[in-house]
């Protein structure tokens, strides 16, 4: 959750393209003062480039790291293999990815309830879902969760005579563990 803070990013570009719009009308506005602004702006413009350059770079290199990694092409590519056009979503941040990357012909269906202790509805859905063998169920690997469901996953299909299978293993570039497939049989 710190990267959500990265919303912040933009105010010091703000504040200072601000402080350039103010300062040619705040003070004398002479030709070395335009050189100056020009100069400053120049650069900050550049900065900002090589900057985005780099990490434009290091993301072609690493595919991104965890949580932003671009293992969810791979996990939508497989999902759409797989044919289930609604597999259970068990934990926050694989819906609209998997929807948006498949153009919506997989939508997963998120059981989690956006709280940290199962409700009776995700009990009710995961049930429900566990009729049909064929059924997908998307984990985030453990370092990765959010919202943990895989113990109370197990439980219920325990319950119901099922034995769950770790079908895939979606990991980032280096290895890493992004998402679990799994199915309840």
């Amino acid at each position: 959750w710190p990267t959500h803070f990265f919303i912040l990013l933009p105010f010091a570009a703000m504040v200072i393209g601000a402080s350039l719009g103010i300062l040619p009308k705040a003070l004398p506005w002479t030709r070395a003062a335009q050189i100056a602004v020009l100069v400053v702006w120049a650069a900050l413009w550049l900065s900002s480039l090589a900057n985005d350059l780099q990490y434009h770079q290091a993301l072609g290199e690493t595919g991104g790291w965890m949580a932003h990694s671009d293992g969810v092409y791979r996990l939508a590519q497989s999902l759409a293999k797989r044919g289930d056009p609604q597999p259970l979503a068990m934990d926050w941040g694989i819906k609209a990815s998997v929807q948006v990357l498949t153009a919506g012909r997989i939508n997963p269906q998120e059981v989690f309830q956006y709280q940290q202790e199962p409700d009776q509805t995700f009990f009710d859905l995961t049930y429900k879902a566990m009729q049909d063998t064929r059924r997908l169920y998307v984990f985030r690997s453990p370092e990765l969760t959010v919202y943990p469901r895989f113990e109370q996953f197990q439980s219920l299909a325990k319950r119901l005579g099922k034995n769950t299978y770790l079908e895939e293993t979606i990991t980032q570039r280096d290895g890493r563990p992004l998402y679990l497939v799994y199915t309840a049989k």
